[in-house]
């Protein structure tokens, strides 16, 4: 199981590209379900503040696919990125996925694997203050993208309780384009399953707060 130290960012607002140079990355290298070859490059980082997680992704894809908007079920569809994050893996095995477009479409789900998995539909996106940029580049689109999740939002959907230097969670970070002319679907930590399925919390590698 691989295990990623998130550093301690102070406040939100002081949040800045020193802090990101710090920030270790993660690679997204693992394609237990390749049958194309098309594995793009894509990297994430991940930081804690007073209030808040904080994530970064990085990527870059020969094509992009962008359809889905607002808060959505299909945003997996498109070019995007996932975080599926377990907070308090110690009390409760519920696991919030956030799924994201170049757009800032997200799909905000919570359960405890696939079958109880939900949309909800309730939350806004504002909280979240996601920012995408894309640039073209000779490799293609490179994709970055930021989003926040505040602790409320986590404390109100896992009933986890406060985070500070030596928590422990549990998370897959994920690269996917369902449709479009890359399919592709890329994990962090690697999956032993026969067919594609992030729900899978059993393969969630550990993040430790610093």
């Amino acid at each position: 199981m691989k295990q990623y130290t998130l550093i301690h960012a102070g406040q939100p607002e002081l949040l800045d590209g020193t802090v990101w140079n710090r920030a270790p990355k993660l690679a997204i290298d693992c394609y237990p379900w390749d049958e194309t070859g098309y594995r793009p490059p894509a990297a994430a980082q991940m930081v804690w503040t007073e209030d808040r997680f904080v994530v970064r992704f990085e990527t870059v894809e020969r094509e992009l696919r962008a359809e889905a908007r607002g808060i959505c079920p299909v945003v997996c569809d498109d070019s995007a990125v996932e975080l599926f994050l377990m907070p308090d893996p110690a009390h409760t095995g519920i696991y919030l996925n956030f799924e994201i477009n170049t757009l800032c479409a997200m799909y905000l789900g919570a359960g405890t694997g696939r079958a109880d998995n939900r949309l909800l539909r309730e939350e806004e996106l504002v909280p979240f203050g996601a920012q995408s940029e894309i640039s073209l580049t000779p490799d293609g689109y490179h994709w970055r993208i930021t989003f926040g999740i505040p602790f409320a939002y986590l404390k109100r959907h896992a009933g986890c309780g406060e985070f500070g230097p030596g928590s422990r969670m549990r998370a897959n970070f994920y690269k996917i384009a369902e449709k479009g002319p890359c399919p592709h679907c890329g994990c962090w930590n690697p999956i032993t399953w026969p067919e594609p399925d992030f729900h899978r919390p059993e393969f969630f590698g550990e993040l430790l707060l610093a």
